[in-house]
C-alpha cells in the first residue's frame, strides 16, 4: 500500500508554511493529513510558526514570544512565494481548525517546539483545550523532538495521541516513543534505516518518514515501508506516487 502523504507546514515549498493559504492550497489538492507547528506569543495564545524568530518566514524581525497574536497576524508571512495573490499573515491555531471545522477528514500532526519550562506549562493545557473544543481529538497526533514536552501532555491527558521524532539512528528512540506510549515516529532519512523502520512498525507504531521533498526520498521512505511520506511538495510528491503506481 501506498504510503499516505502529509502536507509539512501545509505546503512550505508550493504556499506560504504555515499559513491558512497554505493549508487551503494543499487541501485543494486532496491532502487530509497537515503537519504544523505551535509556539506561544507575547501574550499567550497560540500561534502557528515553526522558527522561534520571525525573520525567514515574514516581513518582520524578532522572536515570536516578543509579539502579540494580533501583531504576528499583521505581518506579510508569505516568505519564499513573494508571487503569492494576498498577504498573509501569521495564524492562530484556532484560525486554523476553524477554517476546517467540520471537514472530518481532516487529520493533524501538531508539533511542539522546545521552549522555557515555563512556557511548555502554559501551552501544553491551552493546546489540549483547542484539540477539546473543536472535537477532534481523535483526529490528532501531538509530536515533538522534546521528550519533556509529550510528558507534559501525556501526563495531561493519558490517551491523545503522540508521536516522538528524533533521529532514529539506534533503537534508543524506538526506546523513547515507546516509553512515552506514543502511536508513531517520526523517522528522518538522513539517518534512519529500513531496519528502524520495520522495529517501528513491528511495535504497532505508524511511521512518518520526512524529508521527501524528491523521487530519491519517495522512493527510499516508500521502500523502506513507512506509512506517512511528510513533504513540502505535495503536488510533485502525488505526481511520482500516481506514477509509480501506474508504473511508469
Amino acid at each position: 500500500m501506498a504510503p499516505k502523504l502529509v502536507g509539512h507546514r501545509g505546503a512550505r515549498f508550493e504556499a506560504p508554511e504555515n499559513t491558512v493559504a497554505g493549508f487551503l492550497y494543499s487541501r485543494g489538492l486532496g491532502i487530509s493529513i497537515f503537519e504544523l507547528d505551535v509556539r506561544l506569543s507575547k501574550d499567550g495564545k497560540l500561534v502557528v510558526m515553526h522558527d522561534a524568530e520571525v525573520d525567514r518566514t515574514t516581513n518582520g524581525a524578532g522572536k515570536v514570544a516578543d509579539f502579540t497574536a494580533a501583531e504576528l497576524a499583521a505581518l506579510d508571512a508569505r516568505s519564499i512565494h513573494g508571487n503569492w495573490p494576498e498577504r498573509v499573515g501569521v495564524p492562530e491555531l484556532c484560525d486554523v481548525f476553524a477554517t476546517f471545522d467540520g471537514d472530518r477528514a481532516i487529520e493533524w500532526e501538531i508539533e511542539i517546539k522546545t521552549d522555557a519550562p515555563e512556557r511548555l506549562d502554559a501551552l501544553v493545557p491551552l493546546l489540549l483545550a483547542e484539540i477539546e473544543r473543536f472535537g477532534i481529538a481523535d483526529n490528532v497526533h501531538i509530536t515533538s523532538f522534546d521528550r519533556t514536552a509529550l510528558e507534559r501532555v501525556r501526563a495531561s491527558n493519558p490517551t491523545i495521541k503522540l508521536g516522538f521524532i528524533g533521529k532514529y539512528d539506534s533503537h534508543n528512540d524506538l526506546k523513547t516513543a515507546l516509553e512515552l506510549d506514543a502511536s508513531r515516529a517520526g523517522i528522518p532519512i538522513a539517518t534512519g534505516s529500513s531496519d528502524i523502520v520495520q522495529a517501528a512498525l513491528a511495535q504497532g507504531l505508524t511511521v512518518v518518514g520526512w524529508p521527501s521533498n524528491d523521487a530519491y526520498a519517495w522512493r527510499t521512505l516508500t521502500d523502506w515501508g513507512v506509512t506517512h511520506l511528510c513533504t513540502d511538495s505535495p503536488k510533485a510528491a502525488m505526481e511520482y506516487l500516481d506514477r509509480a503506481k501506474s508504473g511508469e
